[in-house]
């Protein structure tokens, strides 16, 4: 009788701190919307519909309209566990929608520090798509977490008849091999500016944010690699609602950052570029040093007063 008390105690303290989890980065993520929509109104609302902007609108305002749905499943008696069946693949899209989204938006403003350069296209665009495709494997072996007796409704991958071993853990690690080449390839990019002491606000802000966005998420990461192997399977995902909700949240800081910092740098200077039809938010004249390079960088076609990659 004693370790069946036990074992419905630890299966309650399970439960209780994966709704715990989910329902913390959930209001961090609507703090910071609440402390941040003046600027969205105005440098996002207010600006020109590009790809860029409606890939941020999509990431800001699904992912917390998505993951009310996760709260009421975790939360609610209501969902059988045929539903629950159903629900965790919805989960495990919905989760990794919004860090595909977030990662793509890096992806465009590593390209546009490059000039569309299509060695780093190919190299970002490869680890992107291999990213999704282990990911997207990896969803067709989702299923909901088994508490005897008690009601739950979140998610594990590799469940049922399915044997994918280490794979699990790759949920973590390709997101974080991703990032970490992205990062570098900024570093790379921008130090010499750096070291000159030429950079302008929106490359500091790019630097700045990315090392950010990157510690964050890094620790998040590696924490959910080491869970995904080693922790109980009530808590093996317990990270990856973490994980989205903050991509999400450094995602739109980054984004409107930027765009803030750009407004300021157009009303001096009025060249900047976007990347083909991505239309990028990075400035061209903060990342070209010498003025030449600003004028008229190789690939540049000069169009009614501003330059396309």
């Amino acid at each position: 009788m004693s370790n069946n008390s036990t074992g419905v105690s630890v299966e309650v303290q399970e439960l209780v701190t994966t709704n715990y989890i989910g329902i913390a980065g959930l209001v961090i993520l609507l703090y910071d919307h609440l402390i941040t929509f003046d600027d969205e109104v105005k440098y996002v609302w207010c600006s020109n519909k590009k790809p860029m902007i409606w890939l941020f609108l999509i990431n800001r305002y699904l992912t917390p309209l998505a993951f009310g749905v996760n709260i009421n499943a975790y939360t609610s008696s209501a969902w059988s566990d045929a539903a629950c069946g159903r629900f965790v693949v919805y989960e495990g899209i919905m989760g990794f929608v919004g860090v595909a989204i977030a990662s793509l938006m890096m992806a465009f403003r590593v390209v546009a520090v490059y000039y569309g350069n299509r060695y780093v296209l190919a190299l970002i665009s490869f680890l992107y798509l291999a990213m999704v495709g282990i990911n997207a494997w990896l969803l067709t072996t989702t299923g909901p977490v088994i508490h005897p007796g008690i009601h739950g409704c979140s998610m594990l991958f590799g469940q049922g008849n399915h044997h994918i071993g280490g794979w699990v853990s790759a949920t973590a690690w390709t997101p974080l091999i991703y990032d970490t080449t992205v990062v570098i390839l900024i570093v790379l990019r921008t130090q010499y500016i750096v070291r000159a002491k030429i950079a302008g606000k929106v490359v500091t802000v790019l630097i700045r944010d990315g090392l950010l966005y990157f510690s964050v998420i890094v620790v998040v990461n590696l924490v959910l690699a080491v869970m995904i192997v080693r922790a109980a399977d009530g808590i093996k995902n317990i990270c990856a609602q973490f994980q989205l909700l903050m991509t999400v949240t450094m995602m739109s800081r980054i984004t409107l950052n930027l765009r803030k910092n750009m407004d300021v740098s157009i009303s001096a200077n009025s060249i900047y570029t976007t990347v083909g039809d991505m239309h990028s938010d990075i400035q061209l004249d903060s990342l070209a040093a010498p003025p030449r390079a600003i004028l008229n960088p190789p690939g540049i076609e000069r169009q009614n007063g501003y330059g396309y990659v």
